[in-house]
């Protein structure tokens, strides 16, 4: 990974495009029909997420390109749009909070939102602003896949700015790796798996984990897996292409909370844990990654956000070189094709107080645009990918992402379940009892949060 020359080579670069493709980059904004907007004053709120590569905080290239953006809006519309970029702390509960109350003074927020803050009709579903917003739009909102994350009944309350350098690889999961450690130690580095099309479940226990030796006596332990048991185990039911969801020749949904998919997956994790506990650090911070940045981790199950920030790329006391893989294809998904991980979505919504609702919609639209300096969706990357194959990795990631549905429910119903399943291994019990003891908490997930989705998300 490249460090700080990284955010040097990326200030030149927005400065050196900024002077030349403004003239183009206005035309979105000319041609647009936005009238009505002069003399509005627009609030809006960016709750940013501390430590990832959507944190535009004040000195980046991605900061003042924002700032830029908003200027030109103004300039062009005759409107008055007052920033506020504040840290995310506890978004969800502070939003919904002021909300409820009445008291929050913003035409539209972007932070990270769940189906838990749009069930009690706070926030306007993005759908009647259709005019304004084309929320089908993958490019430029995220697919539905990933919209998922922002959908209540099939409908979504909230849209993701993709074209914006680090958004689409929000709420991944991925496998971060120490590619000096593997040379150190005689281990196939990990890109000639996935070149080879053979990065599967197998290849990660038998070729990887299985021939990682730990001196235990050292002063400084090492470990060959960092991970915490609810993120894994949900990465696993993607990775293994799980469907909860089963359609008839009818169109009728049938729910399969357990289908075999599931149970391999959860087999194939609670087996690698237990049989190689001596050199797996389990249950450990995966947003942190204290010990991989320090050099005593093969490989890490990172949120993708930290492999494009200070956490891993931005670090200037990391010392080694890291690569960056997708989570291994298990047996029941198609190679090239099987599912990545995506925990939730960083969106704008527009909440139901607002008294400039289609302003707040036409503001989205454009905001949402490419920013100057970021027109090239690889620009960003290329910047702190210093492989090829992590840049090709990185950029395909969302391409087959579903969301875990974590956060849902009045108990994190997808968060309880994957912490339920790891704990089957800390505390003896079987999966068959751990299955049964989840059984009502798996069906409500399905029917009262997946099926209503279903259709909007995978049909036609």
């Amino acid at each position: 990974m490249k460090k700080l020359l990284a955010i040097f080579l990326l200030a030149v670069m927005i400065l050196s495009t900024a002077c030349t493709s403004a003239p183009e980059l206005m035309s979105f904004i000319e041609e647009a029909d936005l009238n009505n907007l002069k003399d509005v004053e627009l609030n809006w709120l960016y709750k940013l997420v501390d430590g990832t590569n959507v944190s535009y905080t004040v000195d980046t290239p991605q900061y003042d390109a924002l700032l830029k953006r908003v200027k030109e809006i103004e300039n062009s519309l005759g409107c008055t749009i007052k920033t506020k970029i504040e840290q995310h702390g506890d978004a969800l509960i502070n939003v919904d909070f002021e909300l409820m109350a009445g008291t929050l003074i913003y035409d539209t927020v972007l932070f990270a939102g769940d189906p838990d803050s749009y069930k009690g009709d706070l926030y306007y579903p993005i759908t009647d602003f259709s005019e304004y917003i084309d929320w089908t739009d993958s490019e430029k909102y995220g697919n539905k896949q990933y919209l998922e994350a922002s959908m209540y009944k099939g409908v979504p309350y909230s849209v993701s700015p993709m074209y914006w350098p680090g958004f689409d690889g929000v709420g991944l999961f991925v496998a971060a790796y120490n590619r000096d450690l593997f040379k150190q130690n005689n281990l196939t580095d990990l890109h000639e798996y996935y070149e080879q099309g053979t990065w599967t479940y197998d290849t990660f226990r038998n070729e990887f984990i299985a021939n990682v030796t730990i001196d235990t006596a050292s002063e400084v332990p090492m470990y060959a897996l960092q991970t915490d048991q609810p993120d894994f185990y949900q990465a696993l039911v993607y990775s293994n292409n799980v469907k909860f969801i089963e359609e008839a020749e009818d169109g009728t949904l049938i729910p399969t909370p357990y289908p075999q998919s599931f149970v391999n997956a959860m087999t194939w994790g609670q087996n690698l844990i237990s049989d190689y506990k001596e050199v797996i650090l389990y249950d450990s911070d995966t947003y942190e990654l204290e010990e991989y940045t320090r050099g005593e981790i093969f490989v890490a199950f990172a949120p993708s956000t930290a492999v494009t920030t200070g956490k891993i790329a931005y670090n200037e006391n990391s010392t080694f070189d890291s690569g960056v893989m997708p989570l291994p294809c298990g047996p029941d998904a198609t190679y090239g094709e099987w599912g990545q991980c995506v925990q939730g979505s960083h969106g704008f919504s527009i909440p139901v107080t607002t008294e400039n609702p289609e302003a707040a919609a036409m503001f989205i639209n454009l905001i949402c645009e490419p920013l100057v300096g970021f027109e090239d969706p690889t620009a960003f990357y290329n910047m702190i990918f210093e492989d090829e194959t992590d840049l090709e990795i990185y950029m395909q990631l969302g391409k087959n992402s579903r969301y875990d549905y974590t956060h849902v429910g009045d108990k994190s119903l997808g968060r309880q379940v994957g912490e339920g399943f790891g704990n089957a291994v800390c505390k003896g019990s079987s999966l068959t009892e751990r299955m049964e003891s989840y059984r009502n908490t798996m069906t409500t997930l399905v029917e009262d949060w997946m099926m209503p989705n279903y259709k909007t998300v995978y049909g036609e």
